[in-house]
């Protein structure tokens, strides 16, 4: 698990992460790389919370073949993401965009099952 996870799942910041990508009112580089930093990435290109293409890449890169699906669009999108670990559960991030949306529905994964989150390679 990258370095950047443990940290954050040791101080509660996950938690914290998803209020921030749920309450953004549009694509943010802050966000962008308080994200890349969490996962290790070093992809300076990828900006996961402007398009839903790089939202996508970046979770395929930690949890390749997620199950998720998008209902809505800017000003107010639901990601649903399944996760299918023991038993099913769904995750849902709600935002002002796809992206957003995702990324959040994502990090509430991590926030809740961290034994997912140590598989990480």
């Amino acid at each position: 698990m990258p370095v950047g996870i443990w940290r954050l799942l040791l101080h509660g910041d996950l938690a914290a992460l998803v209020r921030r990508l749920e309450a953004a009112h549009e694509p943010s580089p802050y966000l962008d790389a308080a994200l890349l930093a969490a996962f290790s990435i070093s992809d300076r290109g990828l900006q996961p919370t402007h398009s839903i293409a790089d939202a996508c890449r970046l979770t395929d890169r930690i949890m390749p073949g997620l199950l998720w699906s998008i209902s809505g669009l800017v000003g107010e999108a639901k990601a649903r993401l399944v996760v299918f670990e023991g038993l099913p559960r769904a995750y849902v991030g709600t935002a002002s965009t796809p992206a957003l949306a995702l990324l959040a529905a994502f990090v509430k994964l991590l926030v809740d099952q961290p034994d997912i989150a140590s598989r990480f390679p």
